[in-house]
């Protein structure tokens, strides 16, 4: 049996794997709304971004490249620049989106991947990844949180996680996700007796390119059930419904979005 799936494994990675994705038709569901969406120069966030201003919303977007926010402040979104391992760059930035405007959407996506090996881990790049990614979305989490709750209107929270935090941890990426599925939980049953409800989406690998691979790409993933990689999009119709009134009963949930990696790697 074994000698069996490996070569079904081998086969699965000679052969192209493309993805017939049925991406729901915008319809103004988000009209009148206004989201923050960090990290959203490219990958994930400029997917998400785009998504929501489809559906209505006025979206703010945050990144490190000067060049990419201006393109898309030529495209309509309102950009700020931001490296959220700075804690005080993350008040400035909030308290001038606050001034504009009034949002209720946060999608926590801004981050970085690096995965040495537990022994080639050096203190440069533990403090890179765990600070862009946990330190980053938890005070981006705080400030926005804490505007919001002020104007005693409801909110809702997206952080995008990983289907490593769902996993045994060994990288300094995998810990930082853990802990962002982790305040996940405990923020969603803290505060939605505020009016805010906090989920994450936890994707396996996704065709952007921080993976070298775009949605037009090969797509193959032998670990996926579906035998291949998730694209942007499919991320990003996630989060209009979780932002949706349809998900107002839903909160502190860890969604995989890794067509079933990790369900094979989890034990009872």
């Amino acid at each position: 049996m074994i000698e069996i799936l490996k070569k079904v494994k081998d086969v699965l990675a000679r052969q192209p794997v493309y993805a017939n994705v049925n991406v729901l038709s915008a319809d103004a569901r988000l009209q009148g709304r206004s989201a923050l969406v960090t990290g959203a120069t490219s990958g994930i966030g400029l997917a998400i971004a785009e998504r929501l201003s489809d559906e209505g919303a006025v979206v703010h977007v945050t990144g490190r490249n000067a060049s990419k926010l201006a393109e898309l402040g030529e495209r309509g979104f309102v950009a700020h620049q931001l490296d959220v391992r700075d804690r005080a760059a993350i008040a400035r930035v909030m308290e001038d989106v606050f001034s504009q405007d009034t949002p209720d959407i946060l999608v926590n996506n801004a981050g970085v991947y690096r995965c040495p090996s537990f022994l080639d881990c050096s203190e440069a790049v533990w403090d890179e990844v765990v600070d862009s990614n946990l330190k980053g979305t938890f005070f981006v989490a705080q400030e926005f949180c804490r505007r919001v709750m002020k104007r005693g209107c409801e909110g809702t929270v997206i952080n995008i996680a990983s289907n490593t935090g769902l996993m045994g941890a060994w990288s300094c990426y995998a810990v930082s996700k853990h802990g962002i599925c982790g305040l996940t939980q405990g923020l969603g049953k803290e505060l939605l007796k505020e009016g805010i409800t906090v989920n994450a989406i936890a994707p396996g690998p996704v065709a952007t390119p921080l993976n070298g691979r775009s949605s037009e790409s090969e797509l193959g993933y032998p670990p996926a059930s579906d035998g291949r990689m998730a694209v942007a999009e499919e991320i990003a119709d996630l989060s209009v419904w979780l932002v949706s009134p349809a998900a107002r009963h839903m909160t502190g949930q860890v969604i995989a979005l890794d067509g079933g990696e990790s369900c094979s790697l989890m034990r009872c």
